[in-house]
């Protein structure tokens, strides 16, 4: 995507997976689905079950574009490689760090451990996917000139991390490791940069046939555990068939999982790509909404406390309130990361400090030639 312009396809995309992330901690971290009357548990299942599939879909949107060949005619970027990973590291850092704080003044202290985190972007992974994508950022360049020399090498890697990774996680080990998601996303850039540079249209699976794939497979799955549900109640030992919906849904490595995403990400890259000026406004703070609402020391107090699901998860309109509440959670995070974007970032982007930083890692991460 050339600098400066925007595909509002792939915004609603980023708009729609991330308030799907959100409603899924809700439901799931805020404990509305475990509380919900009987009545209410398909509506909570099919809302709550969203975020990891949303989470294959944020990280294919992002590999869509980082993995593409460069345009010889295409103005330059708005920021240099290293401006934009300094920019997302302190991004990260300027949610991670107050709203840490802010739990040790509420919550009467934290453990070091956890309070030294908060300061840690990267390395203390205080949100396993910012940093992961961090480390991604740092390998796009190689993995680019990769692509552009060796497609054939790049498609058998490829192969091969999604063997090494999805198979396990399909056939019953909930591969959680934070480097596994890292070599998820490796594997996630790769299919997208072979996509890419492939001769013809880079999707070409009918937009409708992709549509009902991919609510198929989410559907089915979480029908399965509403149906269990139905069937024998709230268990500490549930039959195989809910374990089984359960890990596909909860490990985004597993092949079911990519299926729904892969198929729900065609049916989005076939729609009208024009900008669309307000669904743009909507996905710009998009990362700035999974940071401030996913900080671990601050997340209990967020449903407890601000959005206070204790109060009506056991009501029979508890997805309808935990949806409203959803919406709200992006809406004020994206306002406060939008003043932070005005008010914090121009300074940090002309300090001195940052732009030594940003050509020190500009000249690390230059492409191979």
């Amino acid at each position: 995507m050339a600098a400066g312009t925007r595909q509002s396809n792939f915004e609603l995309l980023r708009v729609l997976a991330m308030l799907a992330i959100v409603a899924g901690h809700l439901f799931t971290q805020g404990r509305v689905t475990a509380h919900a009357p009987p009545s209410a548990w398909l509506p909570c299942l099919l809302l709550g079950n969203g975020a990891r599939v949303a989470v294959n879909l944020f990280a294919l949107l992002g590999c869509w574009f980082l993995a593409a060949p460069r345009d010889p005619a295409a103005p330059p970027p708005r920021r240099t490689p290293g401006e934009r990973w300094l920019g997302l590291w302190a991004q990260t850092l300027c949610w991670s760090a107050p709203l840490t704080l802010l739990a040790a003044a509420i919550r009467g202290g934290l453990p070091a451990r956890e309070l030294a985190r908060g300061f840690l972007p990267v390395l203390g992974r205080p949100l396993w996917f910012a940093s992961a994508w961090l480390l991604l950022l740092l390998l796009a360049p190689a993995l680019r000139a990769a692509l552009d020399a060796a497609p054939r090498a790049c498609a058998a890697a490829a192969a091969g991390l999604l063997a090494a990774l999805c198979v396990p996680a399909t056939l019953g080990d909930l591969c959680g490791d934070f480097f596994a998601d890292v070599l998820w996303f490796v594997a996630l850039f790769l299919l997208a940069g072979l996509a890419r540079r492939a001769p013809g249209p880079a999707v070409r699976v009918p937009k409708g046939a992709a549509l009902a794939l991919g609510l198929a497979v989410y559907a089915a799955l979480a029908g399965t555990e509403w149906a269990v549900l139905l069937r024998d109640g709230p268990s500490a030992h549930p039959p195989a068939a809910y374990r089984l919906a359960a890990r596909f849904l909860a490990d985004f490595k597993s092949l079911p999982n990519l299926v729904c995403a892969a198929s729900l990400f065609a049916f989005f890259a076939r729609l009208d790509p024009r900008p669309r000026p307000w669904i743009d406004a909507l996905a710009r703070p998009a990362f700035g909404v999974y940071v401030a609402h996913q900080v671990p020391a601050f997340h209990p107090i967020l449903w407890t406390q601000v959005v206070r699901c204790p109060d009506w998860y056991r009501s029979p309109l508890a997805p309808l309130w935990g949806l409203l509440a959803a919406v709200a959670v992006y809406a004020a995070a994206a306002l406060l990361d939008e003043a932070r974007r005005a008010l914090v970032e121009p300074a940090l982007v002309r300090s001195r400090p940052f732009r030594a930083l940003a050509a020190r890692l500009d000249r690390l991460l230059a492409a191979p030639r």
